[in-house]
């Protein structure tokens, strides 16, 4: 006997029923990935020779992006409630991400006539610092600005950008 759905009457689902029906779906049965497996797992990639995929070559895309956006005044998101948004300045905040290779870059951008470039050159400078890599080889030492996101602090923060830049420039050479 088959069912016409549209003659069906349909009863909602209470948020508990809802809570019990994803509870159950989640805590099933151990499956054999989920055992103490010791079988090794073998990536494939696309080159022919087996060498692993360049992550170099995708930071550089991603340098090159960012880079190219960080004067972008519309390349921003939001976040926060909407008495309290907040601007998260996507470019600056992703050469942060980024580290230590777009630190050498966003010191080139210092020089820009742009104040708001200038502005998110020095903000993703003092996040880029952070990396951890670089921070073991400065022994902690990052780039610590007194006023980021002003543009009147510009001078003052490029001061201090130059003479953290430096100090550890070597360590791009």
């Amino acid at each position: 006997m088959k069912t016409d759905l549209k003659s069906v009457t349909w009863k909602p689902l209470g948020v508990s029923s809802c809570v019990l029906l994803l509870v159950a779906a989640c805590s099933s049965a151990p499956t054999t990935s989920d055992t103490d497996d010791t079988t090794p797992v073998v990536v494939a990639t696309d080159s022919t020779d087996g060498a692993e995929p360049d992550a170099t070559q995708d930071t550089s895309q991603d340098l090159e992006y960012n880079l190219a956006r960080l004067s972008d005044p519309d390349y921003t998101q939001t976040y926060g409630d909407g008495e309290n948004e907040k601007i998260w300045y996507s470019a600056a905040e992703n050469l942060g991400m980024i580290g230590k290779p777009a630190i050498p870059h966003l010191i080139e951008k210092l020089a820009s006539d742009d104040d708001f470039e200038v502005m998110l050159a020095l903000y993703a400078l003092q996040l880029a610092s952070q990396d951890q890599v670089l921070q073991a080889q400065t022994d902690g030492n990052y780039l610590t600005l007194p006023s980021v996101l002003n543009p009147r602090a510009n001078r003052h923060n490029r001061a201090i950008a130059l003479d953290w830049w430096q100090t550890y420039q070597h360590l791009w050479d």
